[in-house]
């Protein structure tokens, strides 16, 4: 009667065990999920905000921010900005040569619910704080082979705005060089100065094309050459007069 007791004891335990095993690997592997999703979440290489009513905006530490609006971009989306620096700003720096100083830079993109990049294919605007740093804002995007492509932009108080349709690397700066500077569409007051200095030359130099047109100068040699032809016909007639 022992012996059985304790057979049946033990099949009891080992029946136990087994219907207890399944259930911790399946609590281990679910704490596993959970502790990837929660990474994926916490350890984003950037700054995020969730996406509502197809726009979001991210204050960054130093004080600029970031504003992005869609009305493609659906409910759920992460949306991330990362600002560059060590060797993809030097980078990017290089890229930027001769086109721009003060340069901000940022891998702008989007998250969806699992943790993947989201790829956009509709136009969003993506707006840049200036925080007055700014007198002749421009924007770049840069590509992954280092080609840049100055984006259209428009100027509203402190933010400078531009239309994109896919995620990248896009930089901020002040623009530098004659043909940036000219080209310039978003101080119309600067524009109009210079449209201003241009007609004010022109008209300088209409005020003084009567003066090139030098009418005593003409009227000058006219006098000469008839004098010349007066001293000509009287030696000429002296000649004769010897003559005969």
């Amino acid at each position: 009667m022992k012996k059985k007791r304790r057979i049946t004891g033990l099949t009891a335990l080992l029946l136990l065990l087994i219907s207890l095993f399944p259930m911790t690997a399946f609590a281990a592997e679910d704490t596993g999920q959970s502790g990837s999703q929660l990474t994926l979440t916490v350890s984003v290489p950037g700054y995020p905000a969730d996406v509502q009513d197809g726009q979001a905006q991210i204050t960054l530490p130093d004080g600029n921010s970031v504003t992005v609006q869609g009305e493609a971009l659906p409910e759920g989306l992460l949306f991330v900005v990362e600002p560059l620096d060590t060797e993809i700003y030097t980078w990017i720096e290089s890229c930027m040569e001769g086109k721009g100083t003060n340069i901000r830079a940022y891998d702008i993109y989007f998250l969806d619910d699992s943790g993947n990049r989201y790829e956009i294919t509709e136009p969003i605007t993506v707006s840049f704080s200036l925080n007055g740093e700014y007198r002749n804002p421009v924007v770049y995007y840069i590509s992954e082979s280092g080609e840049t492509q100055r984006m259209t932009t428009s100027v509203s108080g402190d933010q400078i705005s531009f239309v994109t349709d896919h995620n990248s690397y896009y930089a901020l700066a002040e623009q530098v060089g004659t043909e940036e500077t000219g080209g310039s569409g978003n101080t119309s007051g600067g524009s109009g100065g210079q449209s201003g200095t241009t007609g004010s030359a022109s008209g300088t130099t209409s005020t003084d094309s009567p003066k090139t047109g030098d009418e005593t100068q003409i009227g000058l040699w006219t006098g000469v050459m008839a004098v010349s032809m007066l001293v000509l016909l009287s030696l000429a007639a002296k000649v004769r007069k010897k003559k005969a």
